[in-house]
Protein backbone atom coordinates (compact mmCIF):
# COMPACT_ATOMS: atom_id res chain seq x y z
CA UNK A 1 0.00 0.00 0.00
CA UNK A 2 2.79 2.24 0.84
CA UNK A 3 4.05 2.25 -2.34
CA UNK A 4 1.23 1.08 -4.64
CA UNK A 5 0.76 -2.40 -4.44
CA UNK A 6 -2.34 -3.99 -3.45
CA UNK A 7 -2.67 -6.77 -0.63
CA UNK A 8 -2.18 -10.13 -3.19
CA UNK A 9 0.98 -8.58 -5.15
CA UNK A 10 2.36 -7.92 -1.09
CA UNK A 11 1.62 -11.52 -0.33
CA UNK A 12 3.66 -12.29 -3.72
CA UNK A 13 6.86 -10.26 -2.46
CA UNK A 14 7.09 -11.28 1.27
CA UNK A 15 7.25 -15.33 0.01
CA UNK A 16 9.92 -13.84 -2.63
CA UNK A 17 11.98 -12.15 -0.27
CA UNK A 18 11.31 -13.46 3.10
CA UNK A 19 14.20 -15.82 3.38
CA UNK A 20 16.65 -13.75 2.22
CA UNK A 21 16.09 -10.33 4.63
CA UNK A 22 15.78 -13.54 7.68
CA UNK A 23 18.66 -15.81 6.45
CA UNK A 24 21.83 -15.48 8.72
CA UNK A 25 24.60 -16.54 6.81
CA UNK A 26 26.63 -19.09 8.12
CA UNK A 27 30.32 -17.39 7.42
CA UNK A 28 28.60 -14.50 9.38
CA UNK A 29 27.93 -16.34 12.35
CA UNK A 30 31.39 -18.00 11.99
CA UNK A 31 33.17 -14.77 11.38
CA UNK A 32 31.81 -12.88 14.38
CA UNK A 33 32.75 -16.02 16.66
CA UNK A 34 36.24 -15.94 15.36
CA UNK A 35 36.87 -12.21 15.83
CA UNK A 36 35.24 -12.84 19.53
CA UNK A 37 37.69 -16.10 20.12
CA UNK A 38 40.52 -14.20 18.51
CA UNK A 39 40.32 -10.36 19.23
CA UNK A 40 38.47 -10.49 22.53
CA UNK A 41 35.88 -8.23 20.84
CA UNK A 42 33.24 -8.64 17.55
CA UNK A 43 33.93 -5.64 15.32
CA UNK A 44 31.26 -6.02 13.69
CA UNK A 45 27.63 -3.78 15.01
CA UNK A 46 25.47 -6.96 13.71
CA UNK A 47 25.51 -9.81 12.48
CA UNK A 48 23.82 -9.88 9.21
CA UNK A 49 24.31 -7.19 6.96
CA UNK A 50 21.06 -4.82 7.10
CA UNK A 51 22.06 -3.52 3.35
CA UNK A 52 20.17 -6.53 1.94
CA UNK A 53 16.86 -5.31 3.03
CA UNK A 54 17.91 -1.99 1.69
CA UNK A 55 18.62 -3.76 -1.72
CA UNK A 56 15.23 -5.57 -1.70
CA UNK A 57 13.22 -2.70 -0.48
CA UNK A 58 14.35 -0.26 -3.06
CA UNK A 59 14.20 -2.80 -5.79
CA UNK A 60 10.75 -3.48 -4.94
CA UNK A 61 9.78 -0.08 -4.08
CA UNK A 62 11.47 0.82 -7.93
CA UNK A 63 9.24 -1.21 -9.76
CA UNK A 64 6.14 1.35 -8.96
CA UNK A 65 8.51 4.57 -9.48
CA UNK A 66 8.93 4.61 -5.40
CA UNK A 67 12.42 6.28 -4.90
CA UNK A 68 12.03 8.25 -1.84
CA UNK A 69 9.61 8.60 1.21
CA UNK A 70 8.43 11.53 -0.04
CA UNK A 71 6.55 9.60 -2.81
CA UNK A 72 4.84 7.14 -0.85
CA UNK A 73 1.33 6.78 -2.02
CA UNK A 74 -0.49 6.97 1.58
CA UNK A 75 0.86 9.42 4.59
CA UNK A 76 3.07 7.10 6.40
CA UNK A 77 5.83 7.27 9.80
CA UNK A 78 8.49 4.87 10.31
CA UNK A 79 9.48 4.73 13.43
CA UNK A 80 13.85 4.21 14.10
CA UNK A 81 16.37 5.29 17.02
CA UNK A 82 19.39 7.10 17.31
CA UNK A 83 22.12 5.09 19.00
CA UNK A 84 24.13 8.50 19.22
CA UNK A 85 21.29 10.61 20.77
CA UNK A 86 19.01 7.60 21.92
CA UNK A 87 16.52 9.82 20.09
CA UNK A 88 13.10 8.15 18.78
CA UNK A 89 13.11 8.94 15.15
CA UNK A 90 10.21 9.31 13.17
CA UNK A 91 10.83 9.14 9.28
CA UNK A 92 7.68 10.92 7.83
CA UNK A 93 6.33 11.91 4.73
CA UNK A 94 3.75 14.89 7.54
CA UNK A 95 5.92 17.91 8.00
CA UNK A 96 4.96 17.60 12.03
CA UNK A 97 4.14 21.60 12.68
CA UNK A 98 5.17 21.94 16.34
CA UNK A 99 8.21 19.31 16.60
CA UNK A 100 9.23 17.51 19.86
CA UNK A 101 12.45 18.31 20.66
CA UNK A 102 13.00 15.06 22.42
CA UNK A 103 12.65 13.34 18.27
CA UNK A 104 14.71 13.68 15.78
CA UNK A 105 12.04 14.46 12.55
CA UNK A 106 13.67 13.37 8.73
CA UNK A 107 11.33 13.97 5.75
CA UNK A 108 13.41 12.96 2.41
CA UNK A 109 15.13 9.94 2.79
CA UNK A 110 15.52 6.73 0.38
CA UNK A 111 12.53 4.42 0.47
CA UNK A 112 15.21 1.51 1.26
CA UNK A 113 17.77 2.85 3.50
CA UNK A 114 14.12 4.34 5.38
CA UNK A 115 12.41 0.50 5.62
CA UNK A 116 16.15 -0.68 6.93
CA UNK A 117 16.50 2.14 9.82
CA UNK A 118 12.72 1.24 10.97
CA UNK A 119 13.80 -2.69 11.10
CA UNK A 120 17.80 -3.13 12.03
CA UNK A 121 16.86 -4.81 14.85
CA UNK A 122 20.48 -4.60 17.14
CA UNK A 123 22.88 -7.13 17.20
CA UNK A 124 20.96 -8.93 14.20
CA UNK A 125 21.26 -6.55 11.71
CA UNK A 126 24.31 -4.14 10.99
CA UNK A 127 22.63 -0.49 11.92
CA UNK A 128 21.89 2.12 8.71
CA UNK A 129 23.85 5.48 8.98
CA UNK A 130 22.24 8.01 7.23
CA UNK A 131 23.01 11.65 7.44
CA UNK A 132 24.89 11.67 10.87
CA UNK A 133 22.47 9.23 12.63
CA UNK A 134 23.58 5.36 13.23
CA UNK A 135 19.72 4.26 13.06
CA UNK A 136 18.39 0.53 14.89
CA UNK A 137 15.12 -0.51 14.62
CA UNK A 138 12.25 1.69 16.32
CA UNK A 139 11.06 -1.08 18.28
CA UNK A 140 13.58 -0.49 20.74
CA UNK A 141 12.12 2.67 21.77
CA UNK A 142 8.28 2.53 20.36
CA UNK A 143 7.06 -0.67 19.15
CA UNK A 144 3.45 0.01 18.68
CA UNK A 145 3.43 3.62 17.61
CA UNK A 146 -0.11 4.61 18.07
CA UNK A 147 1.03 8.01 19.99
CA UNK A 148 2.91 8.76 16.94
CA UNK A 149 -0.17 8.20 14.80
CA UNK A 150 -1.84 10.55 16.99
CA UNK A 151 0.33 13.17 16.56
CA UNK A 152 -0.20 12.53 12.65
CA UNK A 153 -3.29 13.72 12.69
CA UNK A 154 -5.00 10.45 12.51
CA UNK A 155 -8.45 9.61 14.75
CA UNK A 156 -9.40 6.52 13.76
CA UNK A 157 -6.48 4.00 14.55
CA UNK A 158 -6.45 -0.34 13.81
CA UNK A 159 -3.25 -1.58 15.09
CA UNK A 160 -1.60 -4.58 14.42
CA UNK A 161 0.83 -6.75 17.07
CA UNK A 162 2.04 -10.27 17.83
CA UNK A 163 0.85 -12.50 20.52
CA UNK A 164 2.88 -11.68 23.48
CA UNK A 165 1.55 -14.76 25.61
CA UNK A 166 2.49 -17.55 23.43
CA UNK A 167 6.32 -17.50 23.87
CA UNK A 168 7.83 -20.97 24.93
CA UNK A 169 11.12 -20.60 26.58
CA UNK A 170 13.94 -21.85 24.61
CA UNK A 171 17.53 -22.05 23.74
CA UNK A 172 17.80 -20.23 20.41
CA UNK A 173 20.10 -17.33 20.82
CA UNK A 174 17.69 -14.77 18.48
CA UNK A 175 14.76 -16.18 20.02
CA UNK A 176 15.95 -15.29 23.74
CA UNK A 177 17.36 -11.56 22.40
CA UNK A 178 13.63 -10.63 20.63
CA UNK A 179 12.02 -11.96 23.80
CA UNK A 180 13.84 -9.22 25.52
CA UNK A 181 12.85 -6.70 23.18
CA UNK A 182 8.97 -8.09 24.15
CA UNK A 183 9.81 -7.57 27.36
CA UNK A 184 11.38 -4.31 27.25
CA UNK A 185 8.14 -3.08 25.33
CA UNK A 186 5.84 -4.63 26.92
CA UNK A 187 4.01 -1.56 28.45
CA UNK A 188 4.21 0.73 25.45
CA UNK A 189 2.85 -2.74 23.12
CA UNK A 190 -0.57 -2.48 26.27
CA UNK A 191 -0.90 1.14 26.20
CA UNK A 192 -0.94 1.40 22.31
CA UNK A 193 -3.50 -1.59 22.41
CA UNK A 194 -5.44 0.54 24.47
CA UNK A 195 -5.33 3.64 22.72
CA UNK A 196 -6.32 2.41 19.44
CA UNK A 197 -9.94 1.89 17.90
CA UNK A 198 -9.34 -1.36 16.90
CA UNK A 199 -6.84 -3.63 18.36
CA UNK A 200 -5.67 -6.88 16.47
CA UNK A 201 -3.77 -9.74 18.13
CA UNK A 202 -1.85 -11.80 15.34
CA UNK A 203 -1.64 -15.07 17.34
CA UNK A 204 1.32 -17.32 16.10
CA UNK A 205 2.63 -20.44 17.57
CA UNK A 206 6.47 -21.59 17.14
CA UNK A 207 6.76 -18.61 15.12
CA UNK A 208 9.85 -16.17 15.53
CA UNK A 209 10.94 -13.02 13.60
CA UNK A 210 13.76 -15.17 11.74
CA UNK A 211 12.16 -18.81 12.16
CA UNK A 212 9.07 -18.19 9.78
CA UNK A 213 8.34 -21.85 8.77
CA UNK A 214 5.55 -21.17 6.70
CA UNK A 215 5.10 -17.21 5.33
CA UNK A 216 1.34 -18.01 4.31
CA UNK A 217 0.47 -19.47 7.37
CA UNK A 218 1.74 -16.51 9.19
CA UNK A 219 -0.28 -14.45 6.16
CA UNK A 220 -3.38 -16.02 7.36
CA UNK A 221 -2.90 -15.87 10.94
CA UNK A 222 -2.18 -11.85 10.35
CA UNK A 223 -5.80 -12.04 7.90
CA UNK A 224 -7.56 -13.99 10.77
CA UNK A 225 -6.60 -11.77 13.51
CA UNK A 226 -7.92 -8.81 11.36
CA UNK A 227 -11.63 -10.41 10.37
CA UNK A 228 -12.06 -11.14 14.10
CA UNK A 229 -12.64 -7.41 13.98
CA UNK A 230 -14.69 -7.54 10.98
CA UNK A 231 -17.61 -5.69 12.23
CA UNK A 232 -15.86 -3.30 14.61
CA UNK A 233 -13.90 -2.19 11.42
CA UNK A 234 -16.84 -1.70 8.91
CA UNK A 235 -18.20 -0.17 11.84
CA UNK A 236 -15.62 2.49 12.18
CA UNK A 237 -15.20 2.72 8.25
CA UNK A 238 -18.70 3.83 8.19
CA UNK A 239 -18.34 6.17 10.94
CA UNK A 240 -15.50 8.08 9.13
CA UNK A 241 -17.82 8.77 5.65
Amino acid sequence: MLVGYDSYEMEEVIEANYKRIATIEKSAIARTVGNMAIHKESRFDGISDGEKIEEIASFIAGKKSIENISNAKIPIVMVSCDTVTMKEVHISTNKIEIENENIEYIYNMPIGKAVRASMSFPGIYTTCNYDGYNLIDGGTKNNLAVDVLKKQGADKIISISFDLDSYKPSNNFFDVVIRALDIFSLDNVKKGREESDVACIVKTEDTSLLGIKDTKAVIKAGYDAVMEHKEEILKLLEEND
